[in-house]
């Protein structure tokens, strides 16, 4: 979509803030929504210093708490929205749910402690995608996903993006909650997961002491 340089638009600024080449606040025709927002650290400068367009603009809501954290550190009313993936609904209500149990980006080591009788059952998926020429062949197998995984029996993923479609269309999901996880390390869960964990099955890989012993005993 192309506006004029001062047309006005009203924008979801839903969305992961941590990238260097993102820029805040947006430009003055932008009449933001400023919901299901994830601040990462490296920008806390960068959106500390532009505190007022929140306050002016506000209040936000927080995709995880420890965006809210920050917000109500800096004194920007804020709420926990959660992620609008969340409002997604199965794009076919009628069709069956089938058999399929979907690993999205499992890595092998985890995928070695599934059961044989469920892995019987699993077909694999990656998001890692590098070959869409155009925005219209990644929306085209964005809904090819999602209808995937809404007629799915079970989804076994470590991406927050697959769970939360999966958490609203009703399909059940299990998270692996590890040091895989991107921003998370040996010591530190991701901050991406940060109160919505409860909206899933989860397996905490820092604190299981017997990851293969749950995916045996889960039913």
């Amino acid at each position: 979509m192309f506006t004029e340089p001062n047309e006005e638009v009203t924008v979801f600024m839903n969305a992961w803030y941590g990238s260097q080449y993102q820029k805040w606040p947006p430009p003055a025709n932008i009449k933001p929504i400023l919901v299901s927002m994830s601040i990462q650290y490296n920008l806390y400068q960068q959106f500390g210093e532009a505190a007022e367009y929140l306050l002016q603009n506000g209040p936000v809501g927080s995709r995880d708490m420890h965006t809210l954290a920050y917000l109500q550190k800096i004194q920007v009313p804020s709420f926990f929205s959660g992620d609008m993936t969340l409002m997604l609904q199965t794009p076919s209500p009628n069709a069956p749910r089938g058999e399929e149990i979907i690993a999205v980006d499992v890595p092998k080591s985890y995928l070695d402690m599934i059961p044989e009788r469920v892995m019987q059952h699993v077909t694999f998926r990656t998001h890692a995608y590098t070959n869409h020429t155009t925005t219209f062949s990644r929306f085209e197998s964005a809904f090819s996903r999602l209808e995937e995984y809404s007629r799915a029996k079970l989804v076994i993923t470590q991406r927050i993006d697959v769970a939360l479609p999966c958490v609203a269309m009703g399909t059940p999901v299990i998270v692996i909650n590890s040091d895989d996880i991107y921003d998370a390390s040996e010591n530190h869960e991701s901050d991406r997961l940060a109160g919505l964990t409860d909206l899933f099955h989860t397996i905490d890989a820092h604190t299981e002491q017997d990851v293969k012993g749950w995916f045996a005993g889960f039913n």
